[in-house]
């Protein structure tokens, strides 16, 4: 077979019709420039974030970083945002027709972009024809984010506070139960202190006692002593222990309690702002230079497809009707 595509007849036959060819890409650059103008493609602008979540503790396996996607691209989310901006009417959508939900959630995943980025932030990016709007809109998806976060952790908040209420309030009955069996054997059995009595009831009962009150020693009274501290001495040191351990503990579940209580009323933010939305002014859609660059080398390789096929239309004629061997 013939070659048709010969690199110095292909040279030649493009030299040949060079002004056909000029013609041509020149009108398909000017054709690519007013067709991909605002009066025939709107232009899209484009406003992008960049977050870190903050205080936020993940619930699984998964990162702080995961677990803030979940939130940023879950349904409330996203109607929530096409709610408050009236998306249906902005996006020409009929708000009663059979589908207006899913061609409104079709729109919602061109228009608004969540990724994880490479470093373990966030990047929210929203494209709309109007900048404001856009950066208007990235703006709400962060506030949406916070306030739905801070539903949840302060529903987890008010159940642990209520937690460590209770638990105060038992260990406070605990103590004022102890408290008046204390009270009792201190009146009643008159012990007050375990191992100060002991220590004094050994010493007065063995007349170990040095200087001047060794003559003076309440024989009696040390005689109840003992049978006191016999009698119920293990039972008041048992107690007497139980409320010194309850009190720490107190001072324990109270300091959750007051955690709690601080989280619960804090008014904390759930992200880091590292780059801030703004309204730009240069569009991001449609790329007018790409555009009219791609349609203008297409052209041009169009042409030469179709000068080949003109240089050589006799000979492939010929092959086409000549009967194959």
């Amino acid at each position: 077979m013939p070659d048709y595509f010969n690199n110095v007849n292909l040279i030649r036959s493009c030299w040949k019709w060079k002004r056909q060819i000029l013609i041509t890409t020149l009108a398909a650059g000017i054709a690519a420039i007013v067709f991909s103008s605002p009066f025939f493609i709107k232009p899209k602008y484009s406003s992008t974030a960049i977050i870190y979540p903050s205080n936020i503790k993940a619930y699984s396996s998964e990162s702080n970083t995961e677990q803030m996607l979940q939130f940023l691209e879950s349904v409330d989310i996203r109607d929530s945002l096409i709610k408050k901006f009236d998306l249906y009417k902005h996006w020409g959508i009929n708000p009663t027709g059979k589908k207006a939900y899913y061609y409104a959630s079709l729109d919602y995943n061109d228009a608004v972009t969540i990724r994880k980025t490479a470093f373990e932030s966030v990047e929210i990016r929203v494209e709309d024809t109007d900048p404001v709007i856009a950066c208007n809109m990235v703006k709400a998806v962060m506030d949406l984010f916070n306030k739905k976060v801070k539903k949840i952790q302060e529903e987890k908040f008010a159940e642990f506070y209520a937690l460590s209420q209770r638990m105060v309030q038992h260990k406070i009955r605990e103590i004022d139960s102890l408290n008046l069996i204390l009270k009792g054997m201190h009146t009643k059995n008159q012990l007050i202190n375990f191992d100060e009595q002991t220590t004094e009831m050994i010493k007065g009962y063995l007349r170990t006692i040095d200087g001047a009150s060794r003559t003076s020693i309440n024989t009696p009274e040390v005689l109840s002593l003992k049978k006191e501290l016999e009698a119920h001495g293990t039972d008041f040191l048992i107690i007497d222990n139980q409320f010194r351990q309850a009190i720490k503990e107190l001072g324990e579940l109270k300091a959750n309690e007051d955690k709690a209580y601080s989280d619960y009323n804090s008014n904390f933010s759930y992200l880091n702002i590292i780059s801030a939305p703004f309204p730009t002014q240069k569009n991001s859609y449609p790329i007018r230079w790409l555009i009219t660059l791609s349609t203008m080398l297409v052209t041009v390789l169009f042409s030469i497809l179709v000068i080949i096929v003109l240089e050589n239309r006799n000979r492939l004629a010929t092959v086409i009707t000549s009967p194959s061997e």
